[in-house]
């Protein structure tokens, strides 16, 4: 799961164990890459990767399903039907 969006160092540190340096070296304005699935933020403007901890697979599963309350539809729309 990659995505490309203008750079906003303060939201991509709320991963945890993130590389402090990161606000210090992505700049207003850079397009940064994030792959949740290995924890890798790259700077697609300068090329610098920084590693943080990946999103274990229950949090992936949710971002993958559109967000928790979609997932919670889902599931209860599963139940409902079985």
């Amino acid at each position: 799961m990659t995505g490309l969006a203008p750079a906003d160092p303060a939201s991509v540190l709320s991963a945890p164990k993130v590389d402090r340096r990161l606000p210090k070296v992505v700049s207003d304005g850079d397009v940064v890459s994030i792959d949740a699935d290995t924890g890798t933020i790259t700077d697609e403007t300068t090329g610098v990767a920084f590693h943080a901890q990946p999103f274990p697979p229950f949090i992936q599963e949710i971002i993958n399903e559109g967000g928790l309350v979609a997932r919670t539809k889902k599931k209860l729309a599963e139940k409902d039907n079985a």
